[in-house]
């Protein structure tokens, strides 16, 4: 199965992750992500939604002004793009982050062919300085002999 034929049927887990310092859940499939991995994963790209309910005259009960959707993407040779993580955060706190890209680390590497690697990867970033500081503190998931660039 290929990866396109793949993202139709993939079976997305999961995982509530109930911590100390931030409320998060991430959602991820391993279909996706092993298929892009013999495809050829060569980047990431990452994004955030800030303020997934803002206030409105209705007056919502749930009211998730501080939180974030969070979203990484794959990129494949062939320029096939694949969602692989989708995660909801109550908090936009670095250790939200953290904990987001151990997750999306941990599920590639159940991935590879190689047991514990990941393929060299690029990971694209907005300005927003979480995400970033992030990648600088987890940077074996960034190419050691390249720079670190915000796009």
């Amino acid at each position: 199965m290929e990866l396109r034929e793949c993202l139709s049927k993939a079976r997305w887990i999961c995982i509530p992750m109930w911590r100390h310092l931030s409320s998060i859940s991430t959602y991820y499939s391993l279909d996706v992500i092993e298929k892009a991995v013999e495809a050829g994963l060569f980047t990431l790209v990452a994004d955030g939604i800030h303020q997934m309910n803002p206030r409105s005259n209705r007056r919502a009960r749930v009211n998730i002004e501080e939180g974030q959707l969070y979203t990484i993407h794959g990129v494949c040779e062939g320029e096939i793009e694949a969602p692989f993580l989708y995660a909801i955060a109550l908090h936009k706190r670095e250790q939200v982050h953290v904990t987001i890209y151990r997750e999306m680390k941990k599920a590639i590497q159940l991935c590879s062919p190689q047991p514990a690697t990941e393929p060299v990867l690029r990971i694209i970033l907005d300005f927003e300085k979480k995400p970033l500081q992030t990648q600088l503190r987890l940077c074996s998931l960034v190419a050691p002999s390249r720079d670190v660039a915000c796009i």
